[in-house]
């Protein structure tokens, strides 16, 4: 089942390549030639990941990726450059970013990436949820003190799954 792509691309011409490529893979796309407002984007919309260029005029693809995460907008970002200097690569990492691609790339690379990162969040959800699970029959027999979160854990998981969601659905 395809996932809500957001392309943030600055040269047309990739943007739309790169959406078609998406599309033929079954994926929904919506695309941005700049990042100025994408945290604002991303909350209006209801995006599964972004491809997110390094090189955008304005807010750079890096400046926007930690504001996405200053926000605690968790949803996973492939960041895309033709500058593949390590430096950049790991500021990327370091800023936030779920994966990197350079280019140009090509249509395979492109949906193996893509798949693989989807797959990362998708599997790091449903490890929450098997973890909630159970906790299904949680009564208030847990044994809790008012002054103390409950002492079975399910504070930390409902925490842990909470994070997990954002990832796939932003607030």
């Amino acid at each position: 089942m395809g996932q809500n792509i957001l392309v943030v691309e600055d040269d047309v011409a990739l943007r739309e390549y790169t959406a078609l490529l998406l599309v033929a893979d079954g994926h929904t796309v919506s695309q941005l030639g700049d990042a100025d407002n994408l945290a604002n984007v991303v909350r209006r919309e209801e995006a599964d990941l972004i491809l997110l260029d390094f090189h955008l005029p304005g807010i750079d693809g890096l400046m926007a990726l930690r504001q996405l995460r200053s926000k605690l907008l968790t949803l996973p970002v492939i960041v895309m450059t033709s500058d593949t200097n390590p430096q950049v690569i790991l500021q990327c990492f370091r800023a936030g970013a779920d994966d990197f691609i350079g280019k140009p790339f090509d249509e395979v690379y492109l949906s193996l990436i893509v798949g693989r990162t989807l797959d990362r969040v998708s599997n790091s959800l449903k490890n929450y949820i098997f973890r909630l699970m159970k906790y299904a029959r949680h009564t208030n027999d847990c044994e809790q003190d008012k002054s103390k979160e409950c002492i079975c854990g399910l504070q930390e998981t409902i925490w842990e799954a909470t994070k997990a969601t954002r990832s796939i659905r932003d607030v």
